[in-house]
């Protein structure tokens, strides 16, 4: 059982590769439940007390159950509710662990 409760679903899709006559090898993909959190800010850039330049920078936190393979190579794909599909690839990836160091949960930022 979670932590967390994951609502949610991400469809992770691993990238393929090249066999030895070098013809392109399917991807895979597979859902996995989670939970994501996603927001965006804005940053300024200043020179001399005056604001030059703004970047709306957007970032999403998915949480998923135990230890999961997810690489930096990967796309994560994921719907909100709004029906919006977002996919990107981490940019980090941590797993957190409990007092006798099993994982629990995988968080990975987009």
């Amino acid at each position: 059982m979670a932590v967390v409760p994951l609502k949610q679903t991400a469809v992770i899709t691993k990238p393929g590769g090249v066999n030895e006559w070098g013809n392109q090898t399917p991807s895979e993909s597979y859902p996995l439940k989670c939970r994501y959190d996603e927001g965006s800010r804005i940053i300024a850039s200043r020179s001399g007390g005056v604001v030059t330049n703004e970047t709306a920078i957007s970032v999403a936190k998915v949480l998923f159950d135990k230890l999961q393979d997810i690489g930096y190579n990967d796309d994560i794909s994921l719907i909100n509710e709004l029906g919006i599909t977002m996919t990107r690839k981490p940019k980090e990836i941590n797993i957190k662990r409990n007092h006798v160091g099993r994982p629990i949960l995988t968080e990975v930022f987009i």
